[in-house]
């Protein structure tokens, strides 16, 4: 069984950092599938925006 577990957390200011859970995958307008969320991704609160951090 897997697991929705997932982390957000504030790293740096008016940013939300995502780790883990998982991702909506949609393959047409009445079908979706989730998968395992492997990358960690970044919301931006002041641009709107969703991007990956570098490493």
């Amino acid at each position: 069984m897997s697991s929705i577990y997932s982390k957000a957390y504030y790293k740096e200011q008016d940013k939300i950092y995502i780790t883990g859970g998982k991702l909506c995958v949609m393959g047409n307008e009445k079908s979706e599938e989730y998968i395992e969320n492997l990358d960690d991704y970044v919301l931006d609160l002041v641009n709107l925006t969703w991007s990956r951090p570098t490493i």
